[in-house]
């Protein structure tokens, strides 16, 4: 005989326990993609490129250093980091366009 008393047990949700862990990782993606493209804007300016050979050569570390760490993070089914990533680049293109079609009317 079955007791239907007894708790049903929570579904395994694996990270992403609360809505805490969620807002973390967007904050982290959107904040360490905006580091990561900061950090290239100011190497153009200064004299670090040239220190590191050629400013080609501090994009191309850049760029395969942002798509290793894309990996790792699609790798370990933590969503919403990319997430933030995706909208550090849609909310200024959003902005934009809403600018242009102002600026139109």
């Amino acid at each position: 005989m079955n007791n239907t008393n007894q708790p049903i047990p929570p579904e395994d949700k694996g990270y992403y326990i609360n809505k805490n862990r969620k807002i973390y990782d967007f904050l982290r993606g959107f904040f360490g993609a905006l580091i990561l493209a900061g950090f290239g804007w100011v190497s153009q300016g200064f004299d670090i490129a040239l220190i590191l050979l050629d400013n080609l050569f501090v994009d191309f570390v850049l760029m395969v250093l942002g798509l290793l760490i894309i990996y790792f993070i699609i790798r370990s089914k933590r969503i919403y980091i990319i997430i933030g990533i995706a909208s550090t680049f849609a909310i200024p293109l959003l902005f934009f366009g809403g600018c242009i079609i102002l600026f139109m009317l």
